[in-house]
């Protein structure tokens, strides 16, 4: 069986290079890209299993990138977990009505990000 393709997207290297061993170390398999322009540009060539991105980011945030996932017929699909610094239930709950199946505050419990991972895949 292939292994789960999922795109890390952060513009904090050090927050990308955790999470791609961690999900490394889990056997799936990482595409990362540092912000939403190069994420889309991935995904003109490479069709993850599930995204993971971060909200707040240069040239494009998670929420435009996210909104342009969903309005492209060959992506929409794509689960979409946020991982962020933000809390507001407000910011969460629009988040979740744009179509992320979760967002989940940093700090993170690895343990919880890869069941939810799980869960969606």
């Amino acid at each position: 069986m292939a292994k789960a393709r999922i795109l890390l997207v952060d513009d904090d290297p050090f927050i990308v290079e955790a999470l791609a061993d961690l999900l490394q170390f889990n056997d799936y398999e990482t595409l990362t890209a540092h912000n939403g322009v190069e994420a889309l540009h991935i995904l003109t060539t490479h069709q993850p299993n599930l995204i993971v991105s971060d909200t707040r980011m240069p040239q494009m945030d998670g929420v435009e990138l996210l909104k342009a996932v969903k309005a492209d017929s060959r992506l929409a699909a794509i689960p979409f977990i946020f991982l962020s610094a933000l809390s507001e239930k407000l910011e969460i709950a629009e988040m979740l009505r744009l179509g992320a199946v979760n967002c989940i505050s940093k700090p993170y419990d690895p343990g919880y990000l890869l069941r939810e991972i799980a869960k969606h895949l």
